[in-house]
């Protein structure tokens, strides 16, 4: 109508929203931003309408975490322990480290190659009864590693040895002599040896096991007995001559030159320390210690009458002391 309008205009500005976002991520586990999966690292930006209606402006910093391999070589003697397991043999060892999100960050490929050392001829020792080898003595069978120098990769042993020690016990060596080992003067024995396969003997030069010998005095035999381990034992035997001694059964003392005097005859040992003769009373007609006693049938210078008398010898063998009692009869 031509008149004044006064229009006033209340103005409000509403402010856009901006905001950033910092996120990481792992390779496999993407997220959606703005309805697309990412899974690569970059910025990535989205307009949504805030409160107000206005626009508001999102910045995703995004980080995807990739995982990485590492190739390495490890040598080592003989064994390796990783992760709390031990290896005796080459292989692959596979590990895998976390990132601080979890995610399997590296992956660790170990190339393990194990060197051994190379195996000779084993050292076998053999004895008889015992042994000393490396300065340590042995007495039973026993087997062991011998290590030469042990040393770090890739100075490995070059040399393993494994050392079996035998043992074998010394032969039982006998010797068996027949008829006896007493034996009369001038007589020929048999001598057996045995427990082994070789003998050597002291009086012969014969490897055979039996001998024979005529024996003429004390006699020691002794052979050497060889196994077949090729031991070796020593076995003694003493042959001895049987010591005897006897008295007449009848005797004449008449003077006639034949059978006059009762004598003692005897071999071997003997010792006599004592030789009585007793009448059918029992009194003591005649005593000697003579070595080759001799009763010419009288007592005090008589003849004593014909009849049966009773002798008793006391003696001694090889410091042994032995008695020998019989009768004799005396004929006029």
């Amino acid at each position: 109508a031509g008149c004044d309008s006064f229009i006033y205009l209340h103005l409000t500005v509403n402010d856009t929203t901006k905001k950033d976002s910092f996120l990481s991520i792992c390779k496999y586990n993407p997220i959606i931003f703005n309805g697309i999966s990412r899974n690569l690292s970059g910025i990535y930006r989205d307009t949504l309408i805030n409160a107000v209606g206005c626009d508001s402006f999102v910045s995703l910093y995004l980080t995807v975490i990739s995982p990485y391999t590492i190739l390495s070589d490890t040598d080592a003697c003989d064994s390796y322990t990783f992760r709390g397991n031990t290896y005796v043999n080459s292989t692959i060892l596979r590990d895998t480290i976390f990132s601080e999100k979890g995610c399997d960050s590296i992956y660790l490929y170990k190339k393990l190659t194990i060197h051994k050392g190379l195996l000779v001829t084993d050292d076998s020792i053999k004895a008889c009864v015992k042994t000393i080898y490396r300065g340590e003595l042995y007495k039973k069978d026993t087997s062991f590693k011998i290590n030469q120098s042990k040393k770090a990769f890739p100075f490995c042993d070059s040399i393993f040895q494994t050392a079996v020690v035998k043992i074998y016990p010394l032969p039982i060596a006998r010797i068996v002599v027949t008829p006896d080992t007493l034996v009369r003067e001038g007589t020929t024995v048999d001598v057996k040896a045995s427990g082994g396969i070789e003998y050597k003997w002291n009086l012969t030069s014969s490897t055979s096991s039996l001998i024979e010998h005529t024996i003429t005095n004390t006699t020691i035999f002794e052979v050497t007995v060889t196994d077949h381990n090729q031991c070796v034992s020593i076995a003694r035997q003493v042959v001895d001559l049987s010591s005897t001694i006897d008295v007449p059964e009848v005797f004449s003392p008449n003077s006639d030159g034949t059978n006059d005097l009762l004598d003692v005859t005897k071999d071997g040992y003997i010792v006599i320390t004592s030789f009585r003769i007793y009448n059918r009373w029992g009194q003591i007609v005649f005593e000697s210690n003579d070595q080759n006693p001799r009763w010419d049938g009288k007592f005090k210078g008589d003849d004593q009458p014909q009849g049966s008398y009773v002798y008793q010898i006391e003696y001694l063998v090889k410091g042994k002391k032995s008695f020998k009692t019989g009768a004799t009869t005396l004929i006029r």
